[in-house]
């Protein structure tokens, strides 16, 4: 098994004389202002800024040729799981759940995808470090690895001149840009996009996502009357986008307007028929969308007509929107709810409502 490579970031008077970890190990570590236990921590994000925040990390540490070290869990904002509870004693807050990355992501397909990743406590136990504010005096003295930290809109192309073991990219939380997925927005390197690509490919569902992906998905292609084994995914999103700038998507993403805009793409002959129809929602109200399923002019079907399936995300809508995704990704034919997103959509209302950060 090949060494991982070791990613330091050391202060500005870092010594010239550059000791790097066991066997020419380095590391790339990205950390919040805030952060004082033993490992790294991303804002608390809904789950698809976790993921782009996680692969933006993992692009510039594989463009480094540093290994990236990873958090063991991610803080995930409560608002996407609205009205549900999770397991007892999971909570951290009223608003955050800490969860382990292997609940929604295959690491060890990363890993065997070529890139390299390092657990976030398994890299302070190396460096035998107890938090970060002990990092740089600890690694220095006993470790005889240099640490330079840089702030966190330091420019891709300036990276590759830090030949310090350890290289921390420091964002800090009263300071925008503070999430870790702004690094490559904001960055339009080619070599960094491309490599930012590659990762989201390589980051797979957990097995038991993908398990539950399958059997889905199967269950569906049978339903195709067609004998095609084609389905249409229809998103329809709406917990956090009613209100604000959108004045119409509330009315849009009814069940009865759903059912009559699904109707006219077939009409004009933009979506086939005689193929099944999943409807991937947040919008968890029972019987929300019994207009569409009880249709005889549709054969819709949502989460619920899986339960057996899917019990494992009751409560979790984090769990259950990757698998809807993924089927989603899958399916022959899409409708969106944003016309951003696609050439069929829902609603004439923006996705955006004009970018904000949290301070």
């Amino acid at each position: 098994m090949r060494p991982l490579p070791l990613l330091l970031l050391a202060c500005a008077c870092c010594v010239p004389i550059v000791y790097a970890g066991p066997s020419g190990e380095r590391f790339l570590l990205y950390l919040q202002e805030e952060s004082k236990v033993r490992e790294p921590s991303p804002v608390c994000k809904g789950l698809s800024h976790q993921e782009a925040s996680l692969t933006c990390g993992l692009a510039e540490a594989a463009q480094l040729n540093r290994t990236f070290v990873v958090p063991s869990s991610l803080c995930l904002d409560q608002h996407h799981n609205k009205g549900h509870q999770w397991q007892a004693n999971s909570w951290n807050s009223t608003r955050i759940k800490a969860v382990t990355l292997e609940t929604y992501f295959d690491l060890g397909h990363l890993k065997a995808a070529g890139h390299a990743i390092i657990d976030g406590a398994t890299f302070f136990r190396m460096v035998d470090a107890s938090s970060f504010s002990a990092l740089r005096k600890t690694v220095d003295v006993r470790s005889h690895m240099s640490v330079r930290e840089v702030p966190s809109n330091t420019p891709f192309s300036e990276m590759r001149a830090y030949s310090a073991s350890i290289l921390i990219r420091r964002f800090r939380r009263r300071v925008s840009p503070h999430y870790w997925f702004d690094v490559c927005n904001k960055d339009k390197s080619f070599t960094l996009q491309e490599e930012h690509k590659r990762v989201r490919r390589d980051l797979w569902p957990s097995q038991r996502i993908r398990q539950a992906v399958f059997a889905v998905q199967q269950a569906l292609q049978q339903q195709a009357l067609n004998g095609s084994g084609e389905y249409i995914s229809v998103h329809v999103r709406r917990s956090d986008k009613i209100g604000s700038c959108r004045h119409h998507i509330k009315e849009d993403t009814s069940a009865r307007n759903i059912l009559d805009k699904l109707l006219s793409f077939q009409a004009d002959q933009k979506l086939q028929t005689n193929i099944p129809v999943y409807i991937a929602s947040d919008e968890r109200s029972a019987g929300y969308f019994d207009e569409l399923l009880l249709s005889d002019q549709l054969n819709a079907f949502t989460a619920a007509n899986f339960s057996g399936v899917l019990d494992f995300t009751t409560g979790n809508n984090y769990l259950l929107f990757k698998v809807e995704m993924a089927l989603h990704s899958l399916a022959s034919q899409k409708v969106e709810t944003f016309k951003d997103d696609g050439d069929l959509y829902l609603t004439e209302d923006p996705k955006h409502c004009g970018y904000h950060v949290n301070p």
